[in-house]
This record gives structure tokens, C-alpha cells and sequence, in this order.
């Protein structure tokens, strides 16, 4: 009792997260690009992606059940492929959001190469066979959605690349417009040493007759303005006089 009651609340938990997962699938429908934010407002391949990880853990609880018999596991086996592929195609969506082209068409391509290898041969008993519905619905949406956005966002890709060649084009012509110029002008730069160029300066004179000009003897000056030996005695008894006179009032005071 105990394990059938676990097998259906499992069996629960995954027909819940399946319809969360059709539902996001779904609305991609509607799109016909995922870069933008309005249609980042109606659809997020984030989400979808948890989806698929909360239907791995159920499926994989499913596994560990009791009297789990052959059948069984290889039907889970299917459904954990199908989840597989739906998380792979939500993951190239994410790169497509993002503007990784490159990526997003890689994992596309990959998905396209085993989309078409799973198959549902085996129905599972009640009360787990209610989910069969629900995985074939996806699985059989899977490539046609896959196929779709594989052809946007490749024919994103090639548009993202003739605008790469069209800005290398016109970075050629930049670059060879300014390769015509001088280096100075394209750079920018002045040149160095600069050259001449006129400015204002004081006038320079240059006294040309200067040397010319015979300076004087000032010898015979000289001779004419030494004082002779009469005038020299008469000088000298004239300050000896002085000087007695004052000396003889100073000592008397």
C-alpha cells in the first residue's frame, strides 16, 4: 500500500510538471523571435528547463520503486530521453535569447541527429500509463518546433555575419582613407622638430666702427696732475701747523 501510494503521487508530480512543460512549449508557438523582451515577457525557456529537471528527479524516483519490472524501466528509459531532448532544444533557446547563434545551432544540430532515434512501444500500467498522452504530445511536436527555430536562428546567423563583413568593409575604407593622409594628420600629431616659422624679436645692433676707435694715453694726464716738491713742503707745514694748534687746545681743556 505503501508503494502504491508513492507510485501515485509520483505519477502526480509528473503529469503536473508535463503540463507546465507542454504549457511553456506551447508559446513558443506564437513566436517568431526570442531575443526580445516582450516575447521575453511571454515565454522563458529558463523555466522550461527547470521543468525538466524536476521531471528527471520524478522519473528517476520512479526507478527506485519496488517490483519495478522490465517494462516499466525501459518505458521510463523513453521518457527520460524525451526529457532530454526537450531540455536540449529549451537550452538552444536560451542561447538564442542571448545572441549565441553559434551555439544555439550547434545543440540543434545535435538534437536533430537523435530526435527521431526514441520510440514509445511500451504503455505503462495504471496509474502511471495516464502519462503516455502526455509525453507522445511532446514528442511528437518536438521536431517540427526544433526544425523552425533551427531555421531562425541560422538564418539569424548568417545575418549577424553579413553585418560583421559589412562593418569590416567599412573599417577597411576608414583605414585606407586615413592611410592617404600624412601620419601627423591622421594621427593627430605635430611634427618634430617643428619648422620655421617667424616671430617677433628687439632689433640687434652690431657697432661695426668700434674697433676702429685709438683710446687715448692718459700717461701725460697723469703727470700733469702730480703735485711738484715746493707744493708738497708747503702742504706739509700747513698741516703740521693745524695739528699743533689743535692738539695744544685739546690739552689744554
Amino acid at each position: 500500500l505503501e508503494a502504491f501510494a508513492r507510485e501515485l503521487s509520483l505519477g502526480m508530480n509528473v503529469e503536473r510538471n508535463m503540463m507546465l512543460l507542454s504549457n511553456n512549449l506551447n508559446k513558443l508557438d506564437g513566436l517568431e523571435e526570442i531575443g526580445s523582451g516582450e516575447a521575453r515577457r511571454h515565454c522563458r525557456p529558463e523555466e522550461g528547463m527547470r521543468f525538466c529537471e524536476l521531471l528527471k528527479e520524478d522519473l528517476a524516483s520512479l526507478f527506485d520503486l519496488p517490483e519495478t519490472g522490465e517494462d516499466v524501466s525501459e518505458a521510463l528509459s523513453i521518457y527520460t530521453q524525451i526529457i532530454l531532448n526537450c531540455r536540449c532544444f529549451l537550452l538552444a533557446m536560451c542561447h538564442l535569447a542571448n545572441g549565441k547563434f553559434l551555439e544555439s545551432a550547434a545543440l540543434l544540430d545535435m538534437l536533430q541527429a537523435r530526435v527521431d532515434e526514441v520510440e514509445l512501444l511500451v504503455t505503462l500500467p495504471e496509474p502511471l500509463g495516464r502519462m503516455d498522452p502526455l509525453f507522445k504530445s511532446i514528442k511528437e511536436a518536438l521536431p517540427k518546433r526544433m526544425m523552425q527555430w533551427r531555421c531562425r536562428g541560422i538564418a539569424q546567423l548568417c545575418a549577424m555575419e553579413a553585418r560583421v563583413v559589412e562593418e569590416r568593409e567599412k573599417d577597411d575604407e576608414d583605414i585606407g582613407n586615413v592611410s592617404s593622409k600624412p601620419l601627423e594628420e591622421s594621427v593627430g600629431l605635430s611634427t618634430f622638430p617643428p619648422g620655421y616659422r617667424d616671430i617677433p624679436c628687439k632689433p640687434l645692433l652690431f657697432d661695426l666702427a668700434f674697433p676702429c676707435i685709438i683710446q687715448p694715453d692718459i700717461e701725460d694726464f697723469l703727470a700733469q696732475g702730480k703735485p711738484s716738491g715746493n707744493q708738497k713742503s708747503l702742504l706739509g707745514r700747513v698741516a703740521g701747523g693745524l695739528g699743533n694748534r689743535l692738539g695744544s687746545l685739546w690739552g689744554r681743556k
